[in-house]
């Protein structure tokens, strides 16, 4: 359903297709290309491991925020995994092999880090990502829905009418569940619904069953964990959209600079998006009032449960 990066010329080393599979890099000459943010490696160490080398990259590194490891081979292939300024996170591998070529090229990677910055592909951020019980502890709690673009018509008129909306997240990480508890301002009334939204957690998505149909989103946690993106329908051109929330009623432009460039890649033009005004929220009230209902009854199962000890 997303778009995938273009297809990596065939690595120089055996053990390099393996590589190229987990980080998605290539590595022809002495080019080095960065790989898809977020990769992970866990490789045994080769022959010819040197300690003392592997001291001075441990130290380098850690400055940087970055790790290494040996790649397996006849010859030992130093594997670095940068994180660049605004969180993203690559696989890099120099051209020449061996542990003699190690510190060097750490020194030329770490110093080429704005460089690798630039490189990010705007469109990174719509690449899927398996959702996990950190991510689930990540969107749990209250949330402000803030803008939104829908190519679907039938999203964009409901849309329309929505002029505030904050809701609460519930995930049961052992049904894969989330409890949703969403106050929603549309035409000049407050709505409160309750429902459950499902967690696929291979698919980075969650669903909703509503009049009959099942409608899903792929979770897109942003590098500001503070905001979160839900994609729709990214396989259809003419009925994709994408919204975005935060924990605030209030957000940056800074904030919203990732959901702007998703716009991009998605080719919805930002003159379609649809944004909420909290000023124009009328189901604080509400809130308020259930929020006192649910200390009242805290408060009266606490009794209960001491008289029975007592």
């Amino acid at each position: 359903m997303f778009t995938n990066m273009a297809a990596a010329p065939h690595p120089p080393w055996p053990w390099a297709t393996r590589l190229q599979s987990f980080c998605n890099i290539s590595m022809s000459g002495t080019q080095i290309r960065p790989g898809v943010a977020g990769c992970t490696l866990s490789w045994p160490l080769g022959k010819g491991f040197v300690q003392g080398i592997s001291q001075v990259l441990t130290g380098l590194c850690h400055r940087h925020k970055a790790n290494f490891c040996w790649a397996p081979g006849d010859r030992p292939q130093v594997i670095i995994k940068v994180t660049t300024p605004s969180g993203h996170q690559h696989c890099l591998a120099p051209h020449a092999p061996g542990p003699n070529m190690a510190l060097p090229w750490v020194l030329t990677v770490l110093s080429l880090l704005p460089l690798l910055e630039a490189q990010i592909p705007v469109c990174v951020n719509l690449r899927p990502v398996p959702i996990t019980n950190a991510t689930l502890d990540l969107i749990s709690g209250k949330w402000f829905y803030i803008a939104s673009a829908f190519k679907n018509e039938e999203f964009k008129k409901l849309a329309q009418d929505i002029q505030a909306t904050f809701f609460y997240f519930t995930p049961n990480k052992t049904e894969d569940t989330i409890f949703l508890r969403e106050y929603q301002t549309n035409r000049n009334a407050c709505i409160y619904n309750t429902s459950y939204l499902n967690v696929q957690r291979e698919n980075g998505t969650i669903s909703k069953f509503e009049e009959g149909r099942e409608h899903v989103a792929y979770l897109l946690i942003l590098r500001d964990t503070r905001t979160f993106m839900l994609a729709f329908d990214m396989d259809d051109e003419k009925k994709s959209g994408l919204s975005v929330y935060a924990d605030k009623p209030e957000t940056t432009q800074e904030q919203l600079g990732e959901f702007y460039e998703a716009l991009d890649c998605m080719h919805i033009p930002r003159s379609e998006v649809l944004y909420t005004d909290s000023k124009k929220d009328l189901c604080e009230p509400l809130e308020k009032q259930h929020e006192k209902e649910r200390k009242q009854e805290e408060e009266k199962e606490r009794k209960q449960e001491e008289e029975k000890e007592s």
